[in-house]
């Protein structure tokens, strides 16, 4: 299939985060362009991903769910980094020897939850401050308070499954969980192990209708599946963008009209 049925030549932007132009964080950028992209009166422009890179850089435990407070106590700022259970229940008990002496975790094997066991009084995890909630297998609803306490679902360490590429300043038909338009351009699956590349090239790219007239930057961001930003520690990605151009054709309903219309022409000569 053309996607190109005029004479203005399809265009690629090649971009990489490093040479952006304006750095709001390493996962979020803003490329100005030298050359507007603006087509003629008539046509419109499609918008597709053809190719991203990006290195799995962002750690398990980041700035959006490294807190645990249990009510009474002091918070436990977890350390970022990559965990498996057994690193994490290791940290934990590190810092609740410092903050909770009478509070130890540990690992139930064949329910995959964590349980933390006071040797003193009853203890409750103050929802309202820790971010940990769903990594550790606690609902923010959660109100145990008892001297043994346990996760109601499994412990999830695995990160975050997909990455979502937004642009800002552009708008798409794409629609969100809510059925709300969103900037979101592609929904990149999460399918290596940390430190390793991830590359998305969709074997059929799938191109939006652009329902600006022109533009000249690209304010892109890459986020989880909750709009937070990745933190990249350092990292730089890559995209390339793909431009088409497709001449605005009027709706067959407009056009079915039109032919009855005429037809109603020649009786009201009559």
């Amino acid at each position: 299939m053309t996607h190109n049925d005029t004479h203005i030549s399809s265009q690629q932007i090649f971009l990489t985060s490093k040479h952006a132009d304006q750095v709001y964080s390493k996962a979020e950028c803003v490329f100005f362009l030298d050359t507007p992209i603006a087509p003629p009166r008539g046509t419109r422009i499609l918008m597709a991903i053809t190719d991203f890179e990006i290195p799995y850089s962002f750690y398990t435990i980041n700035s959006t769910n490294d807190k645990l407070k249990f009510t009474g106590y002091t918070t436990i700022n977890i350390e970022h980094g990559n965990y498996n259970v057994n690193s994490l229940i290791t940290f934990l008990n590190t810092e609740l020897d410092t903050v909770a002496s009478n509070i130890t975790a540990s690992y139930i094997t064949n329910q995959n939850q964590i349980r933390f066991v006071s040797t003193t009084s009853a203890i409750s995890i103050d929802t309202s401050v820790s971010t940990c909630l769903f990594e550790l297998g606690f609902e923010e609803t959660d109100t145990q308070s008892n001297t043994t306490i346990q996760g109601t679902n499994g412990m999830n360490l695995a990160g975050i499954p997909n990455i979502y590429i937004r642009i800002k300043n552009i708008t798409t038909a794409n629609l969100d969980s809510k059925g709300q338009l969103a900037s979101t351009l592609a929904k990149v699956n999460v399918n290596v192990n940390p430190l390793e590349y991830i590359f998305y090239m969709p074997q059929h790219p799938v191109y939006q209708t652009i329902n600006e007239t022109q533009f000249n930057n690209l304010h892109l961001s890459i986020e989880d599946q909750d709009g937070n930003k990745l933190e990249l520690n350092g990292q730089f990605w890559s995209i390339t963008l793909s431009i088409h151009y497709q001449i605005q054709r009027q709706p067959n309903i407009v056009l079915d009209i039109e032919e009855e219309n005429k037809k109603e022409e020649p009786k009201k000569n009559k």
